[in-house]
C-alpha cells in the first residue's frame, strides 16, 4: 500500500491599509505524510508579504496556529492525494511586510 501525501494550503486575502481587498491567493505550506482532522489545529511558520507575494517571514522563528477547515481527496490519482485546507487569513500590505529578507 502506498503512503499518502497531503498538501497544506491556505487562502490568503491581501488588503491595503484602508481594508480594501487587493487580491486573494492560495498559499502552499508544503506537504505532510499524515492526515489532520477537521477542527484540528496546524502549527505553521509565520507568513508575511514581500510586495504582493505571500512568503515565509524568516526574520524570526515565530509560528501561527490555524484551524483545519476541510480535507479534500483526489481519487483520480494513484496513490490518492489529499489537501488539508486551513481557515483563511488576511495580510495587510504595509503592516505585514517582511522587507528584503
Amino acid at each position: 500500500m502506498n503512503s499518502m501525501a497531503y498538501k497544506v494550503v491556505q487562502q490568503i486575502e491581501i488588503k491595503d491599509m484602508n481594508n480594501e481587498p487587493i487580491r486573494i491567493v492560495d498559499f502552499a505550506y508544503g506537504t505532510v505524510a499524515s492526515a489532520f482532522q477537521i477542527g484540528g489545529v496546524a502549527i505553521v511558520p509565520k507568513i508575511g508579504l514581500k510586495e504582493f507575494d505571500v512568503v515565509y517571514d524568516t526574520r524570526t522563528d515565530e509560528v501561527e496556529r490555524f484551524e483545519v477547515e476541510r480535507l479534500e481527496y483526489d481519487m483520480r490519482t494513484d496513490p490518492v492525494t489529499g489537501t488539508i485546507i486551513l481557515k483563511p487569513a488576511t495580510l495587510i500590505l504595509g503592516l505585514h511586510d517582511v522587507g528584503q529578507v
